[in-house]
């Protein structure tokens, strides 16, 4: 039986799969409707996190963020693609993450420490990640890392949580998008909008 779940169309419960009765291929576990799977609602990706599944979708939409955001500097992308797949090898958005271990899988040497801490910097300010408090950890095997590391007195390392692929920066003025935008602050796409922006505020104040 599939782990897959939809909203039923009577009832709006959940529903599961049921591989074992055709033309019938759902069933409520609600209301024990059986339901044709050309009357089953499309399934929709609401960005929750529910099963591994939803894990990939994440990181694949992530990924593809990343791969045209121009804000991103080619190290800011290789540090991203290594954080997405230890969260791919562990299926859960929460992950650890130490330094020295990145600078080994990227092939930097001991200086190419701070240049990630950059990186993971920029990508926490630009959203992609978010850091995350050990106590607010809820996977089970990270918790026991946790501990034997604290039991161990060894350093903490990073934790974070990957996020929903944030979204392109606007133009406060006109909306277009700022896909070249070098700076997080960036408010405006041009001077044309930005000069509009401040006669605007002045004619306010006036």
């Amino acid at each position: 039986m599939s782990a897959r779940r939809v909203a039923c169309p009577y009832c709006n419960g959940r529903n599961t799969r049921d591989t074992g009765d055709e033309p019938h291929r759902w069933r409520c576990d609600d209301c024990q409707t059986l339901i044709r799977e050309a009357d089953m609602p499309a399934e929709r990706d609401d960005g929750r996190i529910r099963s591994p599944d939803d894990v990939g979708r994440r990181v694949a939409a992530s990924r593809e963020r990343a791969s045209v955001d121009k804000r991103l500097s080619e190290l800011d992308r290789r540090v991203h693609a290594l954080y997405c797949d230890v969260v791919e090898e562990n299926s859960s958005v929460e992950v650890m993450v130490a330094d020295t271990y990145t600078a080994e899988k990227l092939g930097l040497d001991e200086k190419g420490r701070t240049s990630i801490r950059r990186s993971r910097e920029r990508l926490t300010t630009l959203r992609y990640f978010d850091r995350l408090e050990a106590d607010r950890v809820t996977r089970y095997g990270l918790k026991a890392v946790i501990e034997t590391r604290k039991a161990a007195k060894q350093r903490p390392a990073t934790l974070l949580t990957l996020r929903n692929p944030p979204p392109m920066p606007e133009c406060e003025l006109c909306g277009a998008e700022i896909p070249d935008g070098l700076r997080v602050w960036r408010r405006y796409c041009g001077d044309r909008c930005r000069q509009a922006a401040h006669r605007a505020r002045v004619e306010v104040l006036a």
